[in-house]
């Protein structure tokens, strides 16, 4: 798939790509690495994916975007040694904003949620890229801004869904105040606001896709939500998170970063957030002595002080 301003088509590069698609990416373009890298080119790589359906009520939730991170970490890492092989440097997964680069490659568009909305697929789609050793040989796209290519109008349903109010009229995303930035422990100074936004979470253990799954744009893709895994479900139930030994949650923690990374399966931090989706548990038993019992382990003494706050008024 070759746009404006991408690496003219040579044998090599017409095998790169096929080998994308044939790795079990569904887009595939080359472009070039400016303004990112001085030199070389990019390949960028895009798979969709089907969202969960609702999970178990008494699961914790996180998007589907995250188990699907996990393995194409792996695939986009294999691909690049294959092209190594044909005789071409490549290095897999460069630190480099992808949205902004799938955009100025004509990936696809921004939304006003600023999330990159690709044909066919919205917004539930998972980027990755590989920085090639192949001279530009194109025009660089001149690309119009996102405001002026966004196709979301007038329409307001991913700002007013938003539990937090953190995607602004022009189109940015507050990082402080989303959910995504609340979950991975980075809560604002004011008090009164993490408390808010921690009250926001629900059963959420990391990310949010509240304003995608409200997009219109969105919703042909939803109409039949993947089954939550069994495997997943039962790794994510809140009371057991929460009750269970060392040794057992820490065999959990392994079991969840086969499933998830070791990035996200952290084990303070999604403990803690188990803890914050105990709290939403409408029949909670003895949720809030394991509260406590929380509060006062070693665990949770990395805890913010609102965040400690918040779930002290669960103990009973």
């Amino acid at each position: 798939m070759f746009r404006m301003g991408s690496t003219e088509e040579t044998p090599l590069t017409a095998r790169i790509i096929k080998k994308a698609f044939e790795s079990g990416f569904d887009k595939a373009v080359l472009a070039s690495a400016h303004p990112f890298f001085q030199s070389g080119s990019l390949l960028l790589l895009a798979k969709g994916y089907t969202p969960y359906g609702p999970f178990p009520k008494e699961s914790g939730v996180l998007p589907g975007y995250y188990p699907l991170s996990h393995s194409l970490h792996a695939v986009t890492r294999d691909l690049a040694d294959w092209i190594r092989e044909q005789g071409c440097p490549a290095v897999p997964n460069p630190a480099i904003p992808l949205k902004l680069a799938a955009y100025q490659a004509g990936l696809g568009v921004y939304g006003k949620n600023s999330l990159l909305y690709v044909p066919g697929y919205g917004s539930f789609m998972h980027l990755r890229a590989i920085h090639l050793g192949i001279p530009f040989a194109g025009e660089l796209p001149v690309m119009p801004s996102p405001e002026t290519t966004s196709p979301c109008g007038e329409c307001r349903r991913c700002q007013e869904a938003c539990p937090t109010g953190a995607i602004q009229d022009s189109g940015q995303v507050c990082g402080p105040l989303c959910l995504r930035e609340v979950l991975a422990g980075k809560l604002p100074e004011d008090r009164p606001l993490a408390l808010k936004l921690l009250s926001r979470a629900d059963r959420m253990l990391v990310g949010c896709e509240i304003c995608q799954r409200v997009c219109p744009m969105n919703q042909e893709i939803q109409a039949y939500p993947l089954q939550v895994p069994d495997e997943l479900a039962s790794l994510l139930h809140l009371p057991s998170m929460m009750a269970e030994s060392d040794a057992a949650w820490r065999h959990r923690i392994q079991q969840l970063a086969a499933l998830l990374g070791t990035n996200i399966a952290r084990p303070r931090r999604l403990k803690a957030n188990a803890a914050l989706a105990c709290s939403t548990l409408k029949e909670p038993g003895d949720i809030s002595t394991r509260l406590r019992e929380y509060l006062e382990s070693p665990e949770s003494q990395d805890l913010p002080p609102a965040f400690r706050k918040y779930l002290s008024g669960f103990t009973g």
